[in-house]
């Protein structure tokens, strides 16, 4: 990853390469830092469109000399805090512009929706530490320093939080395997009525919609909880 300051020293100069290569490398740590306080991916998004707009526009020296990466986390929690009041004061507060931004990165990552579904049952510095890592990519020692904590504390509660969260998911395996078993014992059901059906007649063999619906709850469920547990 190129460093945060020479990146900074190239934007001052208003350098669009420069600006894409902050975006290309820092989206998904603006982003993460943008969830774990609002808990809410538009707000999120929003966010990082405020963030790129105001470091384009922002005067040179008034860029940091130092600790660059702290006074980006500052910057990004203080807009986050702005945004999540403006939107409980006027629902329909227009965008500062109309930036082009792709979320790829992040949905194509994990659905978000289900990934905060997932660390609900979690505090409130344990869901930032545990984004931060997961979300954002940062190691340890990073999430240390952006939260002003000693990394001692950080590697505790996210081990903490990662073994809760393993704990609790342990139940969603016995659902996977309840479906499972249910999805082969029905699709080898409506298969085998069908093959019972006659003989000689030329036909597509068949699943019922209860059939289907057991496959889908079953491959997403598998999905989803594979996908997260990977990543912590």
């Amino acid at each position: 990853m190129e460093s945060l300051k020479n990146i900074f020293d190239d934007i001052k100069t208003k350098d669009s390469v420069a600006f894409d290569l902050f975006y290309k490398e820092y989206f998904r740590l603006i982003y993460s830092i943008a969830f774990s306080i609002s808990k809410n991916e538009a707000t999120s998004y929003d966010v990082v469109q405020n963030i790129m707009v105001k470091l384009f526009v922002l005067e040179p020296e008034k860029f940091p000399h130092k600790n660059e990466l702290s006074w980006l986390y500052t910057v990004v929690k203080n807009e986050t805090l702005q945004v999540i009041r403006k939107e409980k004061e006027n629902a329909n507060v227009d965008d500062i512009e109309n930036i082009s931004i792709q979320h790829s990165d992040i949905d194509e990552f994990v659905d978000m929706d289900s990934y905060y579904s997932m660390i609900k049952s979690l505090n409130d510095i344990q869901k930032q530490i545990v984004t931060l890592k997961v979300i954002g990519g940062l190691k340890h020692k990073e999430i240390a320093k952006l939260l002003n904590m000693p990394i001692g504390t950080v590697q505790w509660t996210y081990n903490y939080a990662a073994a809760k969260l393993r704990a609790k998911y342990l139940n969603l395996f016995i659902i996977i395997g309840i479906l499972g078993s249910s999805f082969v014992y029905k699709l080898y059901k409506d298969l085998n009525a069908e093959s019972m059906g006659g003989i000689g007649i030329a036909s597509t063999p068949s699943v019922s919609k209860l059939t289907i619906a057991l496959g889908a709850a079953f491959t997403c469920t598998l999905i989803i909880t594979s996908i997260y547990l990977k990543n912590i």
